[in-house]
């Protein structure tokens, strides 16, 4: 494994507790170093002087709002790559890994295998292109 210099940085936007520890857990796990804030007024601030090379946002809570967030996200960190959880209008899991625009939609519940397997390949894209 690199050094922490070299590791990826995402950015979780999470209230539930719960799932920010799994979330985190996981990208923990996979090399990731990883931070947290619970709301979206916070991520924008932490954006616009923290790079994040991945977001992962809750979009359960907040549903249409929280999606239309991830348009300001892109626009402060135009490379991070966004993966959004919803409980609405998606199937599972878009089937490429890095879908359009840089944007990944997870349905809830969640996968986990599917959420490590895709932090993976996240990982390994970069590593391959960085």
């Amino acid at each position: 494994m690199g050094s922490e210099q070299d590791a990826k940085r995402v950015l979780i936007v999470e209230e539930d507790e719960r799932m920010r520890s799994v979330i985190r857990g996981i990208a923990q796990e996979e090399g990731y170093i990883t931070e947290f804030v619970d709301n979206d007024l916070d991520a924008f601030k932490r954006l616009a002087w923290q790079p994040f090379d991945l977001i992962i946002i809750d979009g359960r809570t907040l549903g249409s709002i929280r999606y239309h967030t991830i348009a300001g996200l892109k626009k402060l960190q135009p490379d991070a790559f966004v993966c959004f959880i919803t409980d609405i209008g998606v199937r599972s899991v878009r089937p490429e890994p890095f879908g359009r625009e840089g944007t990944l939609f997870f349905k809830w519940p969640i996968d986990v295998r599917r959420l490590r397997k895709v932090l993976q390949e996240f990982m390994s894209q970069e590593h391959e292109h960085g």
